[in-house]
């Protein structure tokens, strides 16, 4: 692209950075997709703030949160365009369900428009992926390459991701009218440390430690396709 920008404001700014790709005002749709969460509600699965904060750790600690955050350590890590290809092809292959893949690569798919309208950088390793878009992309891979490209530290863009999906999950059960917004607040302060510590865990892992032990997350999220009324798409 002949107009790419050269984006002054990654200079000293990661945080800024960070803060408008994962805002609700970055075009990716978060708010309509709840992780399977919509489904847990209906089954009785999750019914109150303390299933909620459980669901939430299971992901983050068991699930395809801490799943997404080794993928993202694996991407900041590649040293070539291939080990680059291959790391978002494997977050791709990692979805365990329709809606999941959907949720996935529908917000990579907007965030790589996005991105590519403001923020790309003209000279980064990781333009060949921006720039097919034939080429599915989930959420997760396209935030890893973005930091990568504006060399921001990767414990803070895990951070970041983190928790800003435990945040989509709690404005999910908000709507859901599982939880008010008080107790939301109550259920983040008290996940931080599970957040940290599945963050410091993706920053030492490996391919061979890819894997999730969350079955009821997926059963879930394939009852979620069938279910006739919805309010979210996953």
């Amino acid at each position: 692209m002949a107009d790419r920008p050269g984006v002054a404001i990654s200079e000293g700014d990661p945080q800024g950075l960070l803060h408008i790709w994962l805002s609700p005002a970055f075009p990716v749709s978060g708010f309509a997709y709840s992780q399977g969460l919509e489904a847990a509600v209906l089954q009785g699965t999750v019914n109150d703030g303390t299933g909620l904060r459980g669901w939430l750790e299971a992901l983050a600690e068991h699930g395809p949160l801490g799943q997404d955050l080794i993928i993202m350590a694996l991407i900041d890590r590649a040293g070539d365009n291939a080990s680059l290809q291959e790391a978002c092809a494997l977050s791709s292959a990692l979805q365990t369900t329709r809606e999941r893949h959907l949720e996935a690569h529908a917000q990579g798919d907007g965030f790589r428009m996005a991105y590519r309208a403001g923020w790309q950088r003209p000279d980064a390793l990781t333009n060949a992926i921006w720039d097919d878009e034939a080429r599915p992309l989930t959420l997760a891979a396209a935030v890893a390459l973005a930091g990568r490209d504006h060399a921001i530290a990767c414990p803070v863009t895990l951070r970041a991701f983190a928790i800003n999906t435990v945040s989509q999950g709690l404005s999910a059960a908000m709507r859901l009218s599982v939880i008010g917004q008080f107790e939301a607040q109550r259920i983040t302060a008290a996940l931080l440390p599970s957040l940290q510590r599945a963050c410091a865990d993706a920053l030492t892992s490996h391919e061979r430690d890819l894997g999730t032990a969350t079955v009821m997350v997926d059963l879930l999220s394939m009852a979620h396709e069938t279910q006739t009324v919805r309010v979210f798409r996953s």
